[in-house]
């Protein structure tokens, strides 16, 4: 079955009327890969937390043009590294959490690269939002074993 789609703000109107009768209101974190509804969120109703999450594949295109999931947002517009950039862009929108991919790829590699790391963490503690990675996919290097 087919459905229509509707706008990002059309999505958002009907996320937010499910989340202000829902009686675990002051549980939900919205969270979304794509920015533009989570500015959508918080211009409709800032008191619901926001989760910007973000991977390699959100951020970077292969032409190096402006990512579609960043409501807009070009990372170059930012200074310092990727890491710090990424933390200022979900900044920029209001997010109130940075949700960074955990691992990037496999950590036993000789050319390893985290993408969330100390400089990332660190500079979005300095602007005030939590950092809560997602997805250890290899359960070896998840903490909590």
């Amino acid at each position: 079955m087919c459905r229509p789609s509707i706008s990002h703000t059309d999505f958002v109107s009907k996320q937010h009327e499910i989340f202000v009768n829902s009686p675990y209101r002051n549980s939900i974190t919205y969270q979304s890969f794509d920015w533009r509804t989570l500015i959508a969120m918080k211009a409709l109703d800032r008191s619901i937390p926001t989760s910007a999450l973000v991977d390699l594949e959100t951020v970077l295109t292969s032409d190096n043009k402006t990512s579609p999931w960043l409501a807009g947002i070009r990372l170059d517009d930012f200074a310092g590294e990727m890491e710090i950039q990424i933390a200022s862009a979900a900044h920029s929108i209001g997010a109130d959490i940075l949700s960074p991919a955990d691992i990037a790829s496999d950590p036993t590699l000789p050319d390893y690269i985290p993408f969330t790391n100390r400089s990332m963490v660190d500079y979005a503690h300095h602007l005030g939002m939590l950092v809560k990675p997602w997805t250890v996919r290899d359960h070896r290097y998840n903490q909590c074993n």
